[in-house]
């Protein structure tokens, strides 16, 4: 066998591209902001988040600045909210990362996509999403280990 290696490009190669709401430790408070934020945007992280929230979009008074890749920063009311990955709240110096960070060790085994909430520099806490596997996906990814595939 000459491959050794497999690339998967993008989200919905192996997964249905159903976002849903897995778990998060936020209060509801916070929740409901995180869900705010991301009503206005047609990111599929975003869309799912608001869904899950169950709550009705608002015009919000504040402004956003996006970051591809990494995170949305949204300041109102001299509040900055920073939600995105765990790099960018890195760089932008978030502070007690280890509350989320507990939270995400029990769900380690889950493969998940995390997003990471923060005001004023002080992460709020993390919440998760699961996305569902195309049937034979994880037959595929079973196959390649048998083979040492990466």
């Amino acid at each position: 066998n000459k491959i050794k290696t497999a690339f998967f490009y993008k989200t919905g190669t192996l997964t249905q591209n159903n976002l849903e709401l897995f778990r998060h430790n936020l209060n509801a408070k916070d929740f409901q902001m995180l869900a705010l934020i991301e009503s206005s945007s047609s990111h599929p992280i975003a869309k799912a988040i608001f869904k899950a929230s169950k709550i009705k979009a608002q015009i919000l008074k504040g402004s956003s600045e996006i970051f591809i890749g990494k995170g949305v920063k949204y300041i109102e009311e001299n509040e900055e909210y920073l939600l995105g990955n765990l790099k960018f709240m890195q760089e932008s110096g978030v502070k007690n990362l280890e509350k989320a960070d507990e939270f995400l060790q029990s769900l380690k085994e889950e493969a998940l996509i995390c997003v990471y909430f923060a005001k004023n520099g002080e992460c709020l806490g993390v919440l998760t999403l699961k996305n569902t596997l195309k049937e034979g996906a994880k037959e595929l990814i079973e196959d390649f280990k048998k083979q040492k595939i990466q």
